[in-house]
């Protein structure tokens, strides 16, 4: 069996096989989003890790995992008492034991997926972010099929290939690095 749980603010985490059981140390974290790992290390030992520090590691029992193991995913202590009612956004299980450079990937990946920032707003829900429909219009009154310049080419396709909504057919090169070539004669 391998599970963990939060209590009182602590991470906690168990192993246990026929074989004697691997139990390491609590770690306090708050109460928002985490990424702990453990990776169960072929030398009976556990690394356990939160947002990618290596926090315990823990050995000495021959409790190398079997096919009589269970994982307890969101449970809660071996009594019962504490359960766990916090939130699982993503589960990943290996069946083989995990590189440092491996689980970084992974840990990598949550972070990435999970916590990057928050991605520009679009209030309106038209395909056109807020900030480009206050830049060329100073408000959010704008569709997405709408041609205010009628050239033909509607406001989300000019936002799509960095158009100028109210120009025309000619491109925005306000924030574009502008270049050009000269080629050599003769």
């Amino acid at each position: 069996m391998w599970g963990s749980l939060i209590r009182d603010n602590e991470l906690f985490a168990y192993a246990n096989s026929r074989k004697g059981h691997l139990a390491y140390s609590k770690h306090p974290i708050d109460s928002s989003w985490h990424v702990q790992s453990a990776v169960w290390k072929s030398d009976d030992a556990i690394d356990s890790y939160l947002d990618g520090i290596n926090k315990t590691t823990s050995s000495g029992a021959n409790a190398e995992p079997d096919r009589h193991n269970f994982l307890l995913i969101g449970g809660r202590d071996l009594k019962g008492t504490h359960p766990f009612t916090g939130e699982i956004a993503e589960i990943i299980i290996y069946s083989r034991e995990l590189s440092d450079t491996d689980r970084q990937k992974v840990e990598a990946y949550f972070n990435l997926k999970y916590f990057s920032p928050e991605q520009e707003e679009d209030s309106d829900h038209d395909g056109l972010l807020d900030s480009w429909e206050m830049k060329y219009f100073g408000n959010l009154n704008q569709g997405a099929h709408d041609d205010p310049d009628g050239d033909g080419i509607d406001n989300i396709t000019e936002f799509k290939q960095g158009r100028h909504p109210n120009a025309g057919s000619r491109t925005d090169t306000e924030n574009r690095l502008q270049m050009e070539a000269v080629l050599p004669t003769r």
